[in-house]
């Protein structure tokens, strides 16, 4: 009778794990291929940091901001994509004065993931960023005029973040990111949420 209750135990401990393997290869199998999607969220980019503005400045670097995607998983762990974010106009006024600039970056980043339930994953993203700082305006606060010339800028970027399939097809995802900054680029954050779709 007890070596029966013990080949129930372990048939039913079996079952759970082939269960469980399962529905991770399934998650796998819908995991490599090419994929486009989207985010939308919050930034920071730190110009209120910067050494070249007055202490008594008022200064607008928050805000909304999103990022577009494409890439390719190369295997179940492995893959790369390509991004472009815009983040919020920068404000910088004074008594006096007033400037304004865009911002926006365009990256290449290698991608891991690895599941953490059956739908649910993480994924960790580095790579390089190039990023403009354009539309530069210039004034008083009762008006501004365009000022010519772009400030580029290569540097690191680091993200990490959440997966979840909503169908084989479909992801939604929450991340954040960080770029490095250097010079008269200060670090940017990115925080945002969006989805993704299997292309082919």
């Amino acid at each position: 009778m007890r070596s029966k209750k013990s080949l129930i135990i372990a048939s039913t401990f079996l079952l759970s794990i082939s269960s469980t393997s399962f529905g991770y290869s399934t998650y796998f199998q819908n995991n490599t291929g090419y994929y486009c999607g989207g985010q939308l969220g919050l930034a920071d980019v730190h110009e209120r940091e910067s050494d070249l503005y007055f202490s008594n400045s008022s200064i607008a670097d928050k805000g909304l901001a999103g990022r577009i995607f494409f890439g390719v998983d190369l295997s179940p762990n492995i893959g790369f994509e390509i991004g472009i974010a815009r983040y919020s106009d920068v404000t910088i006024e004074d008594r006096y004065s007033k400037m304004q600039f865009s911002q926006l970056s365009v990256d290449v980043l290698a991608k891991f993931s690895a599941p953490v339930d059956r739908d649910l994953s993480f994924y960790a993203k580095a790579g390089v960023a190039g990023v403009s700082q354009y539309n530069f305006k210039f004034g008083s606060r009762n008006g501004l005029e365009s000022l010519e010339g772009c400030d580029s800028y290569s540097r690191p970027l680091v993200g990490v973040g959440l997966a979840y399939s909503i169908n084989p097809r479909a992801k939604c995802d929450i991340g954040a990111y960080h770029i490095f900054g250097e010079g008269y680029l200060e670090d940017i954050n990115f925080l945002g949420a969006g989805v993704a779709f299997r292309i082919g």
